[in-house]
């Protein structure tokens, strides 16, 4: 091994480990639940949907059953710590491909790394046990396939089959065929010549990439659900990950993403034609990036092989000597800290699902026509394999439900008829939820407005959920036995304006209170002492 290889090695094995540590978190994604329960269902991959009672039967195209396969065999032998070190692993490999795809661009040992951790900062926060792990990894690969085969042509060759995996795996497949198809288009650009070999090899391998993506379950319907996808968006449902507004949380995609804007103009003002290679690759993947957080991961991915391309070959400089290890550091640093806290004995943070109210409902015999929040609704698919049929979860099938659903959440009386219209008898709630000022002016739990007491009472409150029943004799003996009528964490300050203005009393509402499990009780609780 030579000295320039020996400490390119350990940066690389550092950085796989240090990355793999990041995302070797919890496991937190309410989503993750009803991909595992999908691998389980009979007939295994699904074509219609069997968990709600409000689309029984609907088409269901699971356009992740291979991914969501691969999930439940790992959960299945290796348990939930399985599912941890699986998403750390993969993010680790794809963090690593940025690096290399980095380093393949001559960006320096130095900035390399600085832009694999850029991209970990981002990723991060993307590292859940679900099929999108598929896409993270194999679109640096293809990236990095795709500037390797001008120089081995046999980097192309695997493409297609990982393609074949890939669009069953997850959506994000289509990215691979359009990476490909980009590059060739940069090619021809930067060359002036459309029938290049090169930039005709990228587009042979697009299409047979593409070509790939038919031998699926569902044929042509695999393509008209991400079709179905681009043209109605899950951000207009009010998802939050596909919503441009979450790009708050992603600061290294401005970074990046500024970063490449100076340096294209440069380069392009320089008359640099290898800039339009790059702008034809990465354009897209900017835009995407704009257009909701959940793509902003992927620019990140992709971004530094351009950014820092070329700084090992200019004359050594201050800047690029301290700078730049000094801002990797600095990144380290930053994500350093959450290591040392992490609860490293609990791979799943169960203390942020419904787990006790489901166990509530379960002890009580509760049945009927349940609303739930959708991010619960995947662990009750999984929870009581669709034992209890739910409202909604994550799938892309319920997004006009969520959208109804949130537009009557701004007018009590319109969510009340929404309940009336769907025959709801009992609602699985989050406890925690942003208050909202009532018709009457006072600050209240928003839960507390949709479900109004002379209609529903408040029966079970923990930690993470809150259940509400009707007020119907089928749920008579539970409601005398169980009701919270003064006692809501969730609407604490109400409950206090409410004893100092002398119309509860305090000792009914600590009565109450001392009975709730968890923090939220104690609290609440610790009001009145």
């Amino acid at each position: 091994m030579s000295g320039d290889d020996e400490p390119l090695s350990a940066a690389s094995v550092s950085l796989f480990l240090f990355a793999a540590a990041v995302c070797a978190s919890p496991l937190v994604d309410p989503d993750m639940w009803w991909h595992l329960a999908a691998a389980g269902l009979p007939g295994f991959p699904p074509t219609a949907e069997s968990w709600s009672h409000t689309l029984p039967g609907a088409h269901w195209v699971d356009f992740e059953w291979l991914g969501q396969s691969a999930m439940a065999s790992c959960g299945g032998l290796f348990g939930f710590r399985g599912l941890v070190a699986l998403k750390a692993l993969v993010c680790a490999a794809a963090i690593s491909m940025t690096f290399a795809a980095a380093r393949q661009e001559r960006a320096g040992l130095p900035a390399a790394l600085l832009g694999a951790l850029l991209a970990l900062t981002a990723i991060r926060l993307r590292a859940h046990a679900r099929p999108e792990l598929a896409t993270l990894l194999l679109l640096p690969l293809f990236l990095w396939s795709a500037r390797a085969s001008e120089e081995k042509s046999w980097a192309l060759a695997p493409l297609p089959l990982l393609s074949l995996f890939w669009t069953n795996m997850h959506g994000g497949w289509v990215l691979g065929p359009a990476i490909l198809g980009a590059a060739g288009v940069g090619r021809a650009w930067r060359l002036r010549d459309g029938r290049h070999p090169a930039a005709l090899r990228l587009w042979g391998a697009s299409l047979a990439c593409f070509a790939a993506s038919f031998l699926n379950p569902y044929g042509t319907r695999m393509h008209a659900v991400v079709l179905e996808h681009a043209l109605h968006p899950p951000a207009a449902a009010g998802i939050e990950e596909w919503s441009s507004a979450a790009l708050v949380q992603f600061p290294a995609f401005w970074l990046l993403l500024a970063g490449v804007l100076v340096r294209l103009a440069l380069d392009l003002r320089r008359n640099k034609r290898e800039s339009l290679y790059w702008l034809c690759l990465l354009a897209p993947f900017a835009v995407l990036g704009l257009s909701g957080a959940r793509f902003a991961p992927f620019f990140c991915l992709v971004a530094p092989a351009y950014l820092f391309s070329g700084l090992a070959d200019l004359p050594p400089s201050r800047a690029l000597r301290w700078g730049l290890p000094a801002a990797g550091l600095a990144l380290v640093l930053g994500m350093a800290p959450p290591l040392f806290a992490r609860d490293w004995e609990s791979p799943v943070r169960w203390e942020r699902t419904p787990r006790q109210a489901l166990e509530f409902l379960e002890r009580e015999g509760v049945e009927g026509t349940l609303f739930n929040d959708y991010g619960f609704g995947g662990f009750i698919d999984w929870s009581t394999s669709g034992r209890r049929p739910v409202y909604y979860d994550g799938r892309y099938l319920f997004q006009g439900l969520l959208a109804e659903a949130a537009a009557a959440a701004e007018d009590p009386a319109a969510f009340q008829a929404l309940m009336d219209r769907r025959v709801v008898t009992y609602a699985l709630v989050p406890l925690a939820h942003a208050p909202v000022q009532g018709p009457d002016g006072t600050v209240r739990s928003p839960w507390k407005l949709r479900f109004p007491a002379e209609h529903w009472a408040l029966v079970w409150s923990d930690d993470a959920a809150q259940v509400f029943v009707r007020r119907e004799e089928r749920y008579a003996g539970l409601i005398a036995r169980t009701e919270l009528r003064y006692a809501d964490p969730a609407d604490a300050d109400f409950v206090l304006a409410q004893v100092r203005a002398g119309s509860w009393s305090a000792d009914a509402v600590r009565a109450e209170a001392a009975g709730l499990p968890g923090a939220a009780g104690k609290a609440l609780a610790s009001l009145f002492p």
